[in-house]
């Protein structure tokens, strides 16, 4: 009964560990989320200026990291009158948004999950910068330097579940596998299994 009691318990722990790998958020679930935090800043300058005004967009977009954030810019201020890089004589105010930066970066970890999985460090860096023009005297109103990161852990063998293969910004480079990591901690797994089997079959026969 004890030993049934044991497989429960480890049947538990395993499927919660399970769920966990499940649960962990895509990289593009947490640039998105990140850029939504970042826009407070831009927000609380338009505001004051008024979504009556027209605004021209300088901005690059050459990478696709550009393109997806003018794509989220836009959405978040749907309500304001944006002209993207073009300037015309009704223009209000200019905003310059540059060095835009996404990147997700990985790294080693000595954590394990409760299934024994090797877990990697992930961190996702955001950042860019913005300038607010008047366009009648080309005086800076605000500027702002935004930088933003997230960080936390994740199975690098779920390292295609967490990527967007549409975007290439959400991808990044596992590290490499040290010996220990490589052929060690394998060892170790193995023989921990082999010595649960034999453990199982010495309890039946008593």
């Amino acid at each position: 009964m004890k030993f049934k009691n044991l497989l429960i318990i480890l049947f538990f722990f395993i499927s919660g560990g399970v769920c966990f790998c499940q649960d962990t958020p895509g990289n593009l679930y947490l640039i998105d989320k990140l850029m939504d935090e970042s826009f407070q800043s831009l927000e609380n300058k338009l505001v004051i200026l008024g979504n009556d005004k027209f605004y021209e967009i300088e901005i690059d977009q050459n990478k696709p990291d550009e393109i997806y954030f003018l794509y989220k810019l836009r959405d978040k201020f749907r309500n304001y009158k944006f002209i993207i890089n073009e300037n015309f004589d009704s223009t209000n105010y200019i905003i310059k948004i540059s060095n835009i930066s996404i990147k997700p970066v990985y790294s080693e970890s000595q954590s394990t999950d409760i299934t024994g999985n090797k877990l990697t460090k992930r961190e996702i860096r955001y950042s860019y910068n913005y300038e607010i023009l008047d366009q009648n005297s080309i005086r800076v109103l605000y500027n702002d330097k935004i930088v933003k990161k997230s960080t936390g852990n994740f199975d690098s063998n779920n390292k295609d579940q967490i990527e967007d293969s549409r975007y290439t910004f959400t991808q990044g480079d596992l590290p490499a596998e040290s010996d220990v990591n490589s052929y060690v901690f394998p060892a170790i797994i193995v023989a921990v299994s082999a010595a649960a089997i034999i453990l199982f079959f010495t309890i039946r026969s008593n």
